[in-house]
């Protein structure tokens, strides 16, 4: 079962770029993996893939088994499921709130905080 969540960075201008991530959205999982993309450009870089399945995958899309894992986009498959804009850091939060998106991922002021949609 997915655990699914929205990775996203706060811009100069107050707004969220975020995008979506289907697998194992837990803090314990994907907060970990997120710890390498620190740095703003980093984060641009990973969002231009779009939407992603996973930001680590072991197999492709048709599930064969990869030497060295990659992140394994949406866009790969031919879906257009860029990175979306959000007027800010609240409308994010609010957005996503009992969606079925359970976490929320953001780069902030040079680190990440996560967020659980079903806090209050």
């Amino acid at each position: 079962m997915a655990t699914r969540a929205r990775i996203g960075i706060k811009l100069a201008d107050e707004r969220v770029k975020s995008i979506y991530h289907h697998w194992d959205g837990y803090p314990e999982w994907l907060g970990e993996k997120l710890k390498k993309y620190d740095t703003e450009e980093k984060i641009h870089e990973l969002m231009s893939h779009g939407d992603i399945s996973c930001i680590e995958s072991k197999t492709d899309w048709n599930g064969n088994e990869l030497e060295t894992p990659i992140i394994l986009s949406y866009k790969m498959r031919g879906e257009d499921c860029p990175a979306i804009y959000h007027f800010s850091v609240n409308w994010w939060k609010h957005t996503y709130r009992n969606s079925g998106i359970e976490w929320l991922y953001l780069f902030e002021n040079g680190e990440w905080h996560c967020y659980s949609t079903k806090e209050r």
